[in-house]
């Protein structure tokens, strides 16, 4: 048996002079456990990049995908309020983590 688990990438933090900032969602999990046998011998896998930081939206986290077996969505970025001010920050990466036993 193989164990398959992915992440989404989170979403950018955003931020604007005079508003408030807010950071960016996490990333989506998503997991699967297949027959190894049925596992092609060569899969594609496609790590989500974190969502960029933005002055009046963050940027949305990339999509993690193992093949079409998988899919764990990125989580969406923040969006600026008035009335203050921050530095707002970029989203983590994705990652896919394969355990055969």
């Amino acid at each position: 048996m193989t164990k398959i688990q992915c992440w989404g990438a989170g979403g950018g933090g955003s931020s604007s002079g005079g508003s408030f900032g807010s950071g960016g969602s996490g990333g989506g999990y998503n997991e699967n456990t297949v027959v190894t046998s049925s596992l092609r011998s060569s899969v594609t896998v496609t790590i989500g990049a974190g969502g960029l930081a933005g002055t009046t939206t963050g940027g949305t986290g990339g999509n993690t995908t193992f093949g079409s077996y998988l899919a764990a969505y990125g989580g969406g970025g923040g969006a600026s309020y008035s009335s203050s001010s921050g530095t707002a920050a970029a989203g983590a990466a994705g990652e896919c983590v394969v355990t055969t036993w």
